[in-house]
C-alpha cells in the first residue's frame, strides 16, 4: 500500500506544481483608455467605414473591449459576420456585363461555370447592374447546339436471348475497320450484331 501511495504522489506532484504556478502567475492588465480615447473609439465605432478589428488595433485593445465600451455607452451593437458588400468585385462586374448582353448559357460556357451560377450572380447584383448598365438586352444570338439525329429504337434491342462467342484478333480488327468505315460511333460488338441480323434477313 505504501508503494502505491508513493507512486500516486509522484504522479500528482508535477500537476500540483503547475496549478500553483498558474495560480500565482499575474494576468496581463488590460489597457485602460482615457476619456478622449474612449470618445474617439466610440466615434469610430459609430462610423461603418471602420471595422471592429481596425478600431481595436488602432487603440491597442482586443475586439471584445471595443464591443464592451460600445455597449456601456448605449450604442447599437454591430451584427456578427463579414460586412455586406455594396458593389461586386471586378471579376463579378465583368461577368455581369457579359450576362447583360448575352444568354446565361453562353456566359457560363466562356467562364467555365454553370448557368445556374450566372443566374445566382445576376440575382444578387441585379439592382446594381440596372443602375450601371440599364435594362438587360441580349444582343448576341444564341449559339446553336450541335444537331443530333433523332433516336431510333432498335426493334431487336430488348430481346430476351443473348448469344456470345469468341473470335480471334484478326476478325476483331476487321470488325473495327468495318465500324470505322460505316458508322464511326458504332462499336465492334454492334457491328457484329448488325452483320448477323443482316445475314438472317432481319436488316437490309
Amino acid at each position: 500500500m505504501t508503494n502505491s501511495v508513493q507512486r500516486c504522489n509522484r504522479i500528482e506532484h508535477p500537476r500540483k506544481q503547475e496549478r500553483e504556478k498558474n495560480k500565482n502567475q499575474r494576468k496581463t492588465p488590460r489597457r485602460k483608455l482615457d476619456d478622449s480615447q474612449l470618445k474617439a473609439l466610440l466615434r469610430m465605432y459609430s462610423d461603418p467605414r471602420f471595422t471592429t478589428a481596425e478600431i481595436a488595433y488602432r487603440f491597442g485593445v482586443v475586439k471584445g473591449s471595443v464591443t464592451h465600451a460600445a455597449r456601456r455607452a448605449g450604442l447599437s451593437l454591430r451584427k456578427r459576420g463579414s460586412r455586406r458588400q455594396t458593389a461586386p468585385s471586378p471579376a463579378t462586374q465583368a461577368i455581369l456585363l457579359e450576362a447583360w448582353t448575352d444568354t446565361y448559357e453562353n456566359v457560363a460556357n466562356r467562364c467555365g461555370v454553370t448557368k445556374q451560377r450566372i443566374a445566382k450572380i445576376v440575382g444578387r447584383w441585379r439592382n446594381w447592374a440596372l443602375t450601371q448598365f440599364g435594362p438587360r438586352e441580349i444582343t448576341t444570338p444564341k449559339q446553336l447546339v450541335c444537331e443530333r439525329k433523332p433516336f431510333q429504337r432498335d426493334p431487336f434491342a430488348a430481346g430476351p436471348h443473348v448469344i456470345s462467342f469468341r473470335i480471334p484478333d484478326s476478325v476483331f480488327r476487321v470488325l473495327k475497320e468495318r465500324s470505322a468505315k460505316h458508322d464511326p460511333h458504332a462499336s465492334p460488338h454492334a457491328t457484329a450484331r448488325s452483320l448477323i441480323l443482316e445475314q438472317l434477313g432481319f436488316m437490309h
